[in-house]
């Protein structure tokens, strides 16, 4: 995503890998930092509409490094994450894997914390090109080759590894998570206000 970019730019890295190994050097929950990634000039369209939303770093002490800010990044990602999906369905996790793909997917850490915030495994594909891959699938079924998506899906993705969720740490990412909310909800009147001054 951007907002990873965003974040190398600025903890001085040499690329989202470098990020992804520096986060994993702290435990779960920054040691307090909690970021809102709503970076968007255009404010937040998803999980929420927004044109407001400004993305925020709470909590920042000098007892922080600029490690304890890359897992921040990650966390606020994965908790947002969390959130579309919970959005996009009637139950909070009735997924029973989620693929990940994408430059951010080829972090480890990464992966693992998005499965331990959604509390469902992850996996990558073996395919790099799954936009082609998805066109491919799509095609099978539009001309008839495969019934249906699912059947289409699961002879044609091949998994490269998985990544099982912690209990341990997906029960303290739920909490998390209500804090991430609660500090968002806090920033409401904090965005408006600033959208006025901006639009003077």
């Amino acid at each position: 995503t951007e907002v990873i970019h965003w974040a190398v730019k600025q903890l001085g890295l040499n690329d989202p890998a470098h990020l992804g190994r520096l986060a994993g050097n702290v435990n779960p929950g920054s040691n307090g930092l909690c970021f809102l990634p709503y970076f968007s000039p255009a404010g937040e369209r998803v999980p929420f509409l927004n044109t407001g939303a400004r993305g925020s770093l709470f909590g920042l002490s000098f007892e922080h490094g600029r490690e304890h800010i890359a897992r921040a990044v990650l966390e606020g990602l994965s908790l947002v994450i969390r959130e579309c999906l919970a959005a996009a369905q009637e139950k909070p996790s009735p997924l029973q894997i989620c693929g990940l793909c994408g430059g951010g997917a080829n972090s480890d850490v990464w992966c693992q914390l998005i499965a331990d915030t959604i509390g469902t495994p992850t996996f990558r594909p073996a395919d790099q090109e799954v936009g082609a891959k998805g066109a491919f699938i799509a095609g099978l079924v539009a001309i008839g080759e495969k019934e249906h998506f699912a059947g289409a899906v699961k002879d044609c993705v091949k998994v490269r590894d998985t990544f099982a969720p912690d209990k341990e740490r997906h029960r303290l990412y739920d909490e998390l998570f209500e804090q991430f909310i609660a500090v968002r909800k806090s920033t409401l009147p904090i965005w408006k206000r600033m959208a006025d001054d901006r639009n003077r």
